[in-house]
């Protein structure tokens, strides 16, 4: 509501009682008209691995500069929480950081979600990787994916 948009001659009360009268007959319906909400999803993490190694996956929330840990089993499949992580991913916009500590050789990085998106290195770091999808999946391999 704009500043100013209620005054009164008699009492600060009454204009702020007039505010919130608008704001509550009001509020909810020009909240739909010109909102914009998208719902948040808890999202599953996966992960395909024909490397045989594992890898750690650090999803660090944009928004919130928050950071999610979590291993990528040599052998694929749920990634497993690290430090406290949740077990599903809140939805949200997220860089994600794949590495191994001391890795020297070049894989391909592939990640699935809303996109398909992938890189090659010694590690892979996604930048602003929209995670709003039932399942994201991590696929490592050793050479480009398809």
């Amino acid at each position: 509501m704009p500043a100013g948009k209620y005054s009164s001659t008699n009492s600060v009360a009454e204009a702020n009682n007039s505010a919130a009268n608008d704001l509550q007959t009001n509020g909810q319906s020009y909240a739909n008209t010109v909102g914009n909400c998208t719902p948040q999803i808890n999202v599953s993490l996966t992960s395909v691995n024909t490397i045989g190694a594992s890898f750690t996956a650090v999803y660090t929330r944009v928004e919130t500069n928050t950071t999610y840990s979590y291993t990528i089993p040599a052998g694929g499949g749920n990634l497993v929480p690290l430090n406290g992580a949740p077990l599903k991913l809140p939805s949200g916009i997220y860089n994600l950081t794949i590495s191994k500590p001391n890795n020297t050789i070049s894989y391909s990085y592939k990640t699935t979600c809303d996109s398909n998106l992938w890189q090659t290195g010694p590690s892979a770091t996604f930048y602003y990787l929209e995670i709003n999808c039932p399942t994201h999946t991590i696929s490592l391999s050793t050479i480009p994916p398809q």
